[in-house]
């Protein structure tokens, strides 16, 4: 089982990262071209510098940095092939046309290993005698029972707890840039999304003081109409 790190909590880490993990972190962060640096020396290694593949196996075996991939090396080439267009559409900028000249020599190198080592990068099942485990993702917590506490004891300082989970879970069908079975359940109805009603007050807002609001000026309008009624039946009075 593998847990991914959310990008959602941006909090500072107290640990050294690792450098497979720094150049996935930081492809588009303002760190960017660090990170293009690092992986274009990683790559050009692979690609002119390795004559046994280990580095490579290694990247087709190690665990993927998101659910968005099977193996780690499956973002890499969806991920320069983005910043190459990126690049293709800003080329007017002076970063860019240096972005766009790393990034062509990553992807002339990603061909050459394919095109070296085709056999290893396109194995499903296994790379060499290392299995790649096919990939589910977990969903919802159905149930949980406790099957055991030791020691049984209520005023034990220190216990340990078994518990059985009944989880959903459905097979994961990454694509190195996205993931083709959470487009399914958004679509289906596994996971359903109820918009919040959110309530402002004050002034410009959606609550109850606009409401109250619109409510006065309905209000007001109907007593100006209620007086040009009675001021136009006074005048007819008077003239007739």
């Amino acid at each position: 089982m593998t847990e991914f790190k959310s990008t959602l909590f941006k909090t500072q880490n107290d640990y050294t990262e690792s450098v497979l993990r720094m150049m996935y972190s930081y492809r588009k962060e303002k760190f960017v071209r660090a990170a293009l640096a690092l992986l274009d020396g990683v790559i050009q290694v692979m690609a002119h510098y390795e004559p046994n593949c280990v580095l490579l196996r290694y990247f087709l075996t190690v665990d993927p940095p998101a659910y968005t991939c099977r193996r780690y090396w499956d973002w890499i080439e969806p991920h320069i092939l983005e910043r190459i267009q990126s690049c293709s559409d800003n080329i007017h900028l002076a970063a860019s046309s240096d972005e766009l000249e790393t990034c062509m020599r990553i992807y002339s190198n990603l061909e050459l290993i394919k095109s070296k080592h085709g056999e290893l990068v396109d194995a499903e099942q296994s790379v060499g005698s290392q299995p790649i485990p096919e990939a589910y993702l977990m969903w919802d917590l159905v149930s949980d029972r406790q099957i055991i506490r030791y020691p049984d004891q209520d005023n034990a300082k220190v216990y340990v707890t078994l518990f059985e989970c009944v989880i959903n879970v459905s097979k994961s069908r990454p694509t190195g840039s996205s993931n083709e079975s959470i487009s399914r359940c958004w679509q289906g109805s596994r996971v359903n999304f109820v918009p919040k009603k959110f309530k402002r007050g004050g002034h410009g807002g959606y609550g109850k003081k606009h409401g109250g609001g619109a409510r006065s000026v309905g209000q007001r309008k109907a007593k100006k109409s209620q007086k040009e009624k009675a001021a136009a039946q006074h005048l007819q009075n008077q003239d007739s």
